[in-house]
């Protein structure tokens, strides 16, 4: 299995990783257990479930490798990640309001320095 996992939900359920469609986006960081996440990091390892994948950990605890200044400086412009939060008239600028797009920034940085700017990297940070 590679790097994505699935999920299985039961009808009538609707609370998932994705949140709860009931029109509330107040509480649609819930954790399996019902609690709301502080961050969509703690949202995204509340789901995690155990696997065997040696290549893919959930923390990065003294074994991730740090991105040189230069390289997240040219991954933040516009041409790329910076997509994600260019104010005036970008793509995503009408989320701001609703979604602090800092980490998917930060992440997609991470994710490009970490395949050399592979172009396919960047376009799946964009569709996330």
């Amino acid at each position: 299995m590679g790097p994505f996992g699935s999920i299985r939900a039961a009808p009538p359920s609707s609370s998932a990783l994705s949140g709860t469609y009931n029109g509330d986006p107040s509480d649609d960081f819930q954790t399996p257990d019902g609690d709301l996440a502080p961050s969509v990091a703690a949202l995204g390892k509340s789901w995690a479930v155990e696997d065997e994948d040696q290549i893919c950990w959930h923390d990065c605890i003294g074994g991730c490798r740090p991105c040189a200044a230069s390289i997240a400086r040219k991954y933040k412009e516009e041409a790329s990640c910076g997509l994600i939060t260019k104010v005036s008239d970008g793509p995503f600028s009408q989320c701001h309001t609703k979604v602090d797009p800092t980490v998917y920034l930060d992440n997609c940085v991470y994710d490009l320095c970490h395949s050399d700017g592979y172009r396919k990297a960047l376009c799946e940070a964009l569709k996330a």
